[in-house]
């Protein structure tokens, strides 16, 4: 005899801000996945969220931030070819430490912790300065170097789902490079989800968004090999992207959603950080290796 199903009494709290939340504090809208920001739709309901969220509050609701433009790739030319064949050699090859995948969408379960940008760059900038590195210009804008947008296309091939990488030439924009010493000729570049699209990660048009950093690093750094470093011997770092665990049932009592955001998460930002000093640390020998040190 099948047995009636008893009905739910209680439920865990969802790993997530509910609207009674948001109401209280309207900042939770503040960060979007950067996909997000290209979509118009999208952006004006989060927008849209955010202003019914502060009601008549007197605190002006913060509305989602707004990714750096920092794209790049070579689009050829042949005065350019020679420079960038002399040049092929002064890009580092990518030192993998971090698997640097995670996922942001609807059935994502054990989200991604991104280290930010400007977080991302300040470390790296200490860490170089360690090795007598001085990064005094950042954000150099390097007009030879264009990367195009890819996109991620998926297909039906004899009944079996296939994907490929498609590139689209559409607006590409000078690279601006996140570092240089211009003494020391060195420089690089942090490949984070702020800027993710822009160089050159694939995306989808899916509930679901997947980063690749170690392989839009890999791409990046081809990118530079074919286009030329003008000299620079270049570093491409990546976010390593660990995943954090939060079940929504070991928040405190009381405890709002930003500190239980912060608590679960500093574990995987703690480890994200090791993982790109060790990333930093094999640069580093690189460039003694390439007598730059």
């Amino acid at each position: 005899m099948v047995e009636a199903p008893e009905p739910i009494d209680s439920y865990p709290s969802p790993a997530y801000p509910l609207r009674s939340a948001v109401s209280e504090d309207p900042s939770l809208l503040s960060s979007v996945p950067s996909t997000w920001t290209h979509v118009r739709e999208i952006m004006g309901l989060v927008s849209l969220s955010a202003v019914l969220a502060s009601g008549c509050s007197d605190k002006p609701a913060a509305g989602p931030s707004t990714p750096a433009v920092a794209p790049a790739t070579p689009d050829g030319g042949s005065a350019a070819d020679s420079a960038a064949s002399a040049d092929a050699s002064m890009v580092a090859p990518i030192f993998a430490h971090g698997e640097g995948r995670g996922a942001i969408g609807c059935i994502v379960m054990s989200p991604p912790v991104f280290l930010s940008e400007d977080e991302a760059m300040q470390f790296v900038i200490e860490e170089l300065a360690i090795a007598g590195i001085d990064i005094t210009r950042k954000n150099v804008a390097w007009p030879e170097i264009r990367i195009k947008r890819r996109l991620l296309e998926w297909n039906v091939v004899d009944g079996d789902l296939h994907d490929r990488i498609v590139e689209v030439d559409v607006d590409p924009v000078p690279l601006s490079m996140d570092g240089v010493d211009e003494q020391r000729k060195v420089a690089f570049e942090f490949v984070s989800e702020r800027d993710y699209r822009d160089l050159g990660g694939p995306s989808c048009m899916s509930s679901v968004q997947d980063y690749d950093m170690r392989g839009t690093a890999s791409n990046l750094a081809r990118c530079l090999r074919e286009g030329g470093t003008g000299g620079h011997r270049v570093g491409v770092f990546y976010d390593p992207v660990v995943s954090a665990v939060m079940s929504g049932a070991d928040r405190l009592p009381d405890e709002p959603w930003k500190t239980y955001h912060q608590r679960m998460t500093a574990p995987a930002r703690a480890e994200a950080k090791d993982l790109l000093r060790r990333q930093v640390a094999d640069f580093v020998d690189w460039l003694r290796q390439q007598g730059a040190l």
